[in-house]
């Protein structure tokens, strides 16, 4: 259905059955930039699963893993300048590390995460489910929260397992992944497939309306569900809440926090790694919090050292704006370096 206000799409996956898709562009005049690109590798990766025989797709992105391997050590590659950064970060945390390795791993990572997309395309999720599981008592502590309290809000980065792992989480309680759906109809319609393959429930929230989308959040918090957000995604809005990160302020969308502080319902953080033939999802604390910060900095307290120990596991490294906040911190390190020497 279509209309001048946009087009609704119907999905079993989507929380309520439709979601009205209004296209929109991004403001950069940049021609060459990820907004631009990312259309074109959806299509790229979407023709792919569909047209190519299953025994080539492990060729084909063993082939591109490979390529963009050979690219680390092109001058200005921007994925290998993150990586030194926070190659420096880890460093000065007490774990030597080269950047090289953290850029290998990361490649690594997304390998997994593309031959577990394959595997769930061509045979279903049950077909990988006996690879992806909690850390330690990980499962436990979320099924007990959820039960206990009504609900959870599970506060997760951006990894290139993580949507995939979902499933793990499903298995424990009703689960609820909130997404900022794409920005083409197409794109949605790619999405909405993955995550019907998956058998999860989505919320998709952009262009949404704010009171409905907060009363859906929080319905779903008051009745027993596991409420998956993703909320490392640097933020520039007027309402951002500013916070530690690698020793600098870092602004950072509030909603996440609110909602569980308003609902009364547990934090509890998660990092998910891809790796050895295996997805795993790793947990934090549980705490219920009466204040928003203080909710962040529990979660984002715990995203810093899970980054820090397992630096390869972070899609973020190809973001710009933690390039940037990940060099200055560097940066700082290498000043407040100099500072000590001078002083002695």
């Amino acid at each position: 259905m279509s209309d001048d206000e946009g087009t609704v799409l119907y999905s079993p996956a989507l929380l309520g059955g439709e979601v009205r898709i209004v296209p929109t562009r991004s403001r950069s005049k940049r021609k060459l930039r990820g907004a631009t690109l990312k259309p074109l590798v959806w299509a790229l990766a979407n023709g792919t699963l569909r047209r190519a025989p299953r025994f080539a797709h492990r060729g084909l992105y063993r082939g591109l893993c490979a390529f963009i391997q050979t690219l680390a050590a092109v001058p200005g590659n921007q994925l290998t300048e993150a990586c030194d950064a926070l190659a420096r970060l880890r460093t000065a945390a007490g774990v030597p590390t080269t950047g090289a390795g953290i850029y290998r791993g990361f490649l690594d990572e997304i390998q997994t995460a593309l031959e577990f997309a394959v595997g769930i395309y061509h045979a279903g999720v049950e077909s990988v489910a006996d690879r992806m599981s909690f850390a330690g008592d990980g499962a436990e502590r979320v099924a007990a929260a959820a039960a206990e309290h009504g609900g959870v809000m599970l506060c997760v980065t951006h990894n290139p397992g993580s949507i995939l792992a979902s499933p793990a989480i499903a298995r424990l309680a009703p689960t609820l992944l909130i997404s900022k759906n794409p920005r083409t109809v197409a794109r949605t319609r790619m999405a909405l497939d993955g995550y019907e393959r998956l058998g999860l429930k989505v919320l998709m929230v952009r262009a949404g309306n704010p009171t409905a989308l907060t009363r859906a959040c929080l319905r779903a918090l008051r009745s027993g569900t596991v409420v998956v957000a993703t909320v490392d995604r640097y933020d520039r809005e007027p309402n951002r809440v500013e916070l530690p990160m690698f020793g600098r302020p870092v602004g950072l969308a509030p909603w996440a926090a609110r909602l569980a502080v308003k609902a009364k319902v547990p934090v509890i953080p998660a990092y998910t790694h891809a790796g050895q033939g295996r997805i795993e999802v790793q947990t934090g604390a549980s705490h219920i919090h009466t204040d928003t910060e203080e909710a962040m900095r529990h979660y984002m307290g715990y995203f810093e050292a899970a980054i820090l120990a397992r630096p390869s596991s972070w899609s973020f490294l190809a973001d710009k704006r933690w390039r940037w906040h990940m060099q200055a911190a560097a940066r700082d390190l290498s000043v407040g370096a100099r500072a000590l020497r001078g002083s002695g």
